[in-house]
């Protein structure tokens, strides 16, 4: 699981958990904190990120190639973490992979703005080791979002690609568990999702309960 989010108290809190694999970036989300992908690099190395996807920002495929030898030339100078790119699905955005693939066959790439099935499955067939379809938003313009992950898992493994369905965008912690039944291999959320699925309303009932007992219970326990 990965976490979508530029924020350094989120990334602390979230990195203690043990649970998250690395922690995903794209324009939108580091603008809310104001934060450049340069200063984004540089952060995740001094905080110990173990992975990072930046995107890869332009046009045309060969803007966006020039992006990325700014941001290989950037890691050079980080430690301990290691990066990978987010690149839109699009024939721009296809373009600039097979670019990759043929520099640096293992580089991560992970093709992002997916609404559709078609979309993953020339991703997969470019090179992408990692897929993000827009749960809520496909569901905002009415496209069922799990049908499509579906189809898409299915093409994965009927063809036995090495690429993982990252879902992306959700509004309710509901759609992150629909997501994965459907095929989804992972997820990347925000640090509230995540607050959402571990802190279910009747489960703190109960431990409030425990606690409150707790307190009553007779003195002289051997603890």
């Amino acid at each position: 699981m990965f976490l979508d989010t530029a924020n350094y108290e989120e990334i602390e809190a979230a990195l203690a958990l043990g649970i998250f694999d690395g922690v995903t970036t794209n324009p939108t989300i580091l603008l809310k904190e104001y934060r450049s992908r340069f200063d984004m690099m540089t952060l995740a190395s001094q905080m110990g990120i173990p992975f990072l996807f930046v995107q890869v920002v332009g046009n045309r495929m060969e803007d966006m190639w020039e992006d990325y030898l700014l941001l290989l030339e950037q890691s050079d100078h980080m430690h301990g973490t290691s990066i990978g790119v987010k690149v839109p699905l699009h024939h721009e955005g296809i373009r600039f992979i097979k670019k990759v693939k043929q520099s640096d066959p293992q580089f991560p790439v992970l093709g992002t703005a997916i609404y559709t099935a078609e979309q993953a499955i020339i991703g997969s067939l470019a090179g992408c080791h990692y897929l993000s379809p827009y749960v809520n938003r496909m569901a905002s313009n009415s496209l069922n979002p799990y049908v499509e992950i579906k189809r898409m898992r299915q093409f994965i493994d009927n063809q036995g690609l090495d690429v993982q369905i990252l879902a992306a965008s959700f509004h309710e912690s509901q759609e992150v568990v629909q997501a994965l039944e459907a095929g989804a291999h992972s997820a990347t959320i925000s640090y509230q999702m995540y607050q959402d699925l571990i802190n279910n309303k009747l489960a703190l009932l109960d431990i409030h309960t425990f606690n409150d007992h707790a307190r009553q219970l007779p003195t002289g326990e051997n603890v």
